[in-house]
């Protein structure tokens, strides 16, 4: 769960900045496709245009521990 408390911000912020040079940093993000088999209904909304194949997108957050914090899959 992304923090919403100032202590573990700040924390964070720290923590990123000792690793990376970067200040005010909280998250590292990335994404990927995955593949999924052919669905039977609504096939075309997730046809991946880029790669040719049905996927779906994953997007997620890491905390400086490398913990997830967050994650949108669509």
């Amino acid at each position: 769960m992304f923090p919403a408390d100032q202590q573990t911000l700040r924390r964070m912020k720290l923590a990123f900045h000792s690793i990376t040079g970067f200040p005010n940093v909280v998250g590292a993000i990335d994404s990927s496709y995955i593949a999924v088999k052919t669905p039977s209904l609504y096939e075309e909304v997730f046809v991946n245009r880029n790669i040719g194949v049905h996927s779906i997108n994953i997007q997620a957050v890491c905390n400086p521990d490398m913990q997830i914090i967050n994650l949108v899959a669509k």
